[in-house]
């Protein structure tokens, strides 16, 4: 993989975190009554727009469709309903980041935990 494709994947994985974290906390302020209601539905609409975009996209270029489903089912489950406390499993897209790509290990923070939590620590 080139450096230009390493760099435009990662800017994609850190789109798609700010935007699940956005959306986390625009239902939580939908839950707790806070603003305008009008406003953060549409924002709410905004993002979940965004969110089937993104799958309908990485469903077309998937090699295996059947591979893709399978693995992308929170991601589905997370845009289809319309109620905003299902906006949750888009939760299981940053999992599925931080564990395919080693995102803490990109950000220089692994190495302290994983010393931290060694049994075999000196």
């Amino acid at each position: 993989m080139t450096r230009k494709k390493a760099i435009q994947i990662t800017a994609y994985h850190w789109g798609v975190m700010i935007l699940t974290l956005a959306s986390m906390i625009n239902v939580a302020l939908i839950m707790a009554h806070v603003g305008n209601w009008h406003v953060e539905m549409k924002i709410a609409a905004g993002l979940t727009f965004v969110f089937a975009v993104d799958y309908s996209i990485r469903l077309i270029v998937a090699k295996s469709k059947k591979t893709f489903l399978i693995h992308a089912a929170f991601d589905l489950l997370g845009i289809i309903p319309m109620h905003p406390g299902f906006v949750i499993f888009r939760l299981a897209h940053l999992v599925r980041i931080v564990r395919y790509y080693h995102l803490f290990w990109h950000l220089g923070v692994a190495g302290k935990w994983t010393k931290k939590l060694s049994p075999l620590r000196v």
